[in-house]
């Protein structure tokens, strides 16, 4: 199998160091190009035509989702956010942007290296940390918007969650715990051209376009367990009590 080509847009040099050093170990993965801005980082994607970028989402010349947005639009490059950025607003803004995959800067090397392989077989790998990040955020939500979250959530019920059945809710679930189409396939036993059809029919019931967005959506939502499963319900009360 031929290396997966990847640029990295970062623009500090020592963290850049590091990911480019961490990628280059894995024989599976090509460092092909880095750039410290945005606008550079556009100009090596037209030039490498990458399978993937990895992108801050803090950069001087432009910002990082939008960034994505444009990459998105212009190459046929999958996008991995890679960040110390874990507010909520960021994270949704860049999956609506577009974002393929959202890790956080202190993740493992060997995990990096799992999230561009996930990410370039098409899948969306989500650190686990951001489903605690969503959590919290809505824990120290003030009473009136968790109202607001609760006639929310029924909307959005309305207008498709509630016809997910309870395999597609199974497969919603595991998801939103980043999990491939073959985990979940091997987890529920089922072939993985079944879970690819609950995965299609899942997008379109939540309006998403990719898996990122159907996780964050879903978690959000409290429509899943995520991986602190301990605080669950206590999320689903904030949402629909």
């Amino acid at each position: 199998m031929s290396k997966i080509k990847v640029v990295i847009i970062e623009d500090h040099e020592l963290m850049r160091f590091g990911i480019v050093t961490a990628l280059s170990a894995d024989e599976r993965i090509e460092v092909c190009g880095e750039a410290d801005n945005g606008f550079s980082g556009l100009n090596l994607i037209k030039m490498h035509n990458p399978e993937l970028a990895l992108v801050d989402i803090n950069l001087p010349d432009i910002d990082g989702a939008e960034l994505c947005q444009k990459i998105k639009n212009d190459f046929n490059t999958k996008v991995i956010i890679l960040t110390a950025d874990k507010t909520q607003d960021t994270v949704t803004k860049a999956f609506k942007h577009g974002a393929d995959s959202y890790c956080i800067k202190n993740l493992p090397k060997k995990k990096l290296a799992e999230a561009v392989y996930a990410t370039y077989q098409g899948e969306s790998w989500i650190d686990s940390t951001i489903g605690k990040i969503l959590i919290e955020n809505m824990k120290n939500q003030p009473k009136a918007a968790r109202q607001t979250s609760k006639i929310s959530h029924k909307k959005e019920c309305t207008s498709g969650a509630s016809t997910l059945s309870q395999r597609e809710i199974d497969v919603l679930q595991l998801i939103a715990q980043g999990m491939s189409n073959e985990k979940i396939a091997a987890h529920l036993y089922i072939s993985i051209g079944t879970v690819r059809s609950h995965v299609h029919r899942i997008l379109q019931k939540l309006n998403c376009e990719n898996r990122s967005q159907v996780a964050i959506k879903a978690i959000s939502l409290g429509l899943v367990e995520t991986p602190m499963r301990e605080e669950n319900d206590y999320v689903q009360n904030l949402l629909i009590a």
